[in-house]
């Protein structure tokens, strides 16, 4: 079978744009925000950065501990079981 380029298949060009804009808007969007965010909750450069910075981080870790998980368990079997595991953790924090 031959490779084409990316560019070649036509759901790319639907694909790839809006991925890059939602890619922009969890963080690119974000940028002009800082110095509000900064003089609202009284924190410093450091403090706001380490803030914005763990949605990336937390992102990267689930996605390595989904990537063990599914070479263990199947997909199907996988969201079986993660739906009451978050639904149990819900409630749990509800109760506080």
């Amino acid at each position: 079978m031959r490779s084409r380029p990316l560019a070649a298949h036509p759901a790319a060009w639907t694909i790839c744009p809006t991925r890059f804009l939602l890619a922009f808007a969890q963080g690119g969007a974000l940028s002009p925000l800082l110095p509000l965010l900064r003089e609202t909750f009284q924190v410093g450069p450091g403090e706001l950065g380490l803030l914005i910075a763990m949605f990336g981080l937390s992102r990267v870790m689930m996605d390595l501990i989904a990537t063990h998980l599914l070479r263990h368990i199947p997909l199907f079997g996988l969201l079986v079981r993660g739906r009451p595991a978050a639904c149990d953790g819900d409630l749990s924090l509800s109760r506080r």
